[in-house]
């Protein structure tokens, strides 16, 4: 098993406050690989390839084709094309770490179908930073712009800080967020019209 280290994400909370959405969101801008490979995918056929992820102790193992995770990042197709450290075959395992479960499934499902549903907002952000670090451009994208709309006046200098760090366009721009309350503008009082002073009467 080939271990590859992925930083430990410390802005979960990112989309905790009362602004953020709590349905799920979909991510959408991926290409989705034709059904009959989404098939042998999902029923675990021809697989040549596992991704562990989870809490140590209670990983979960996730099959995948080689060839498409290499076709979706130019970093996996390097680790998954090379010999392994001490011996003569590339790596079937690749165990990463500081991913859950889930983010590794939303992950994967993405790479397959060009799309996912994302339940909470914390494995957004999850997402949008692994999806950086393994260099899958798409996920990244479609990650962050979801981020993007859900953002609150309170949460976007943390965000202007994450798109520095990760080279997220999408969190870089500097027109308003949708969620984002407008000042009102406060509505001119009038000018009341002085009434005309009577004309006093001949004598």
């Amino acid at each position: 098993t080939l271990t590859v280290e992925l930083q430990d994400v410390c802005d979960v909370d990112l989309l905790t406050d009362a602004e953020a959405a709590p349905e799920p969101v979909e991510l959408r801008g991926g290409a989705a690989l034709p059904e009959a490979l989404v098939r042998l995918w999902r029923d675990e056929r021809m697989c040549d390839v596992h991704l562990h992820a989870g809490l140590p102790g209670a990983e979960t193992s996730h099959a995948a084709h080689r060839v498409v995770l290499a076709a979706q990042s130019g970093f996996l197709g390097r680790l998954l094309s090379e010999n392994a450290p001490g011996t003569k075959a590339p790596p079937t395992h690749l165990r990463l770490t500081h991913l859950s479960s889930e983010a590794c499934a939303a992950l994967l499902t993405f790479a397959y179908r060009g799309s996912c549903v994302v339940g909470t907002p914390s494995l957004l952000v999850q997402l949008v930073h692994a999806a950086a670090e393994l260099r899958l451009d798409g996920l990244r994208d479609a990650a962050a712009a979801a981020i993007a709309s859900l953002l609150s006046p309170a949460s976007c200098l943390r965000a202007w800080s994450l798109a520095q760090a990760r080279g997220l366009h999408a969190l870089e721009s500097p027109n308003p967020m949708p969620n984002a309350k407008p000042t009102p503008t406060p509505t001119p009082k009038p000018t009341p019209t002085p009434k005309p002073k009577p004309k006093p009467k001949p004598k």
